[in-house]
């Protein structure tokens, strides 16, 4: 049975979502809602034979690189 009235208090919060194994690019910080994407089986199935504090690492890192490359990331970091 579900608890009824569960009590998620700040300290519990703040080790919710703790990363593992790196850091985020300077001035960033973690988004408080994840994306999701369906991938490919045989991606899908690489990453997840990747140790769980390098998948992380590795999906946050190949993304803000593809995003740094993109112009209408760039224009939007400058507003």
């Amino acid at each position: 049975m579900p608890n009824p009235k569960p009590k998620q208090t700040k300290e519990f919060k703040k080790y919710q979502y703790k990363l593992i194994g790196e850091e985020l690019p300077p001035g960033e910080k973690l988004s408080k809602t994840p994306v999701c994407v369906k991938l490919p089986e045989s991606v899908t199935l690489w990453l997840k034979a990747l140790p769980v504090e390098e998948r992380g690492k590795w999906l946050r890192g190949v993304i803000w690189e593809a995003a740094q490359k993109e112009e209408s990331f760039k224009s939007n970091l400058s507003r």
